[in-house]
């Protein structure tokens, strides 16, 4: 069986540099995610992202769509350039926000950052706030 411990690392480096938020940690669903087939399931969300799997790679010109990407300077997951900036550079409507100090969990410690990007693509997108709204419901 899976444990705790492991978990505990994994997220470590998710939050890194922070520390997972208790508010996040209290409502995080340890046991369905500490069973074997969601760990198999999270082993080939990984695998799939790296570089050299078929079908990883998105190629950033074919995105067309406004795009906003939100990144942590710090991040341990996905590499901030390799990822974040690298779609970035190539997708031709996209935007970039690094958010210094933070990890891969930056949303965890600035959703208002996150929140900006989405009004960014939405305005974008030639949707105001409450044309999403109604698309939502």
């Amino acid at each position: 069986a899976l444990d705790r411990a492991f978990l505990g690392m994994a997220h470590a480096a998710m939050f890194a540099p922070q520390a997972p938020r208790q508010d996040w940690l209290a409502r995080y669903p340890f046991d369905a995610v500490l069973t074997p087939r969601a760990f198999a399931v999270e082993g080939e969300d990984a695998l799939s992202a790296a570089p050299s799997a078929p079908g990883a790679y998105v190629w950033p010109a074919a995105v067309s769509a406004p795009t906003h990407i939100v990144i942590g300077d710090r991040d341990l997951v996905a590499d901030p350039n390799r990822h974040g900036r690298s779609l970035f550079l190539g997708a031709p409507r996209a935007k970039l926000t690094t958010l210094g100090g933070l990890g891969h969990m930056a949303h965890q410690f600035r959703p208002d950052a996150v929140v900006a990007a989405v009004e960014d693509v939405a305005a974008r997108a030639g949707l105001g706030a409450r044309e999403v709204a109604a698309e939502q419901a």
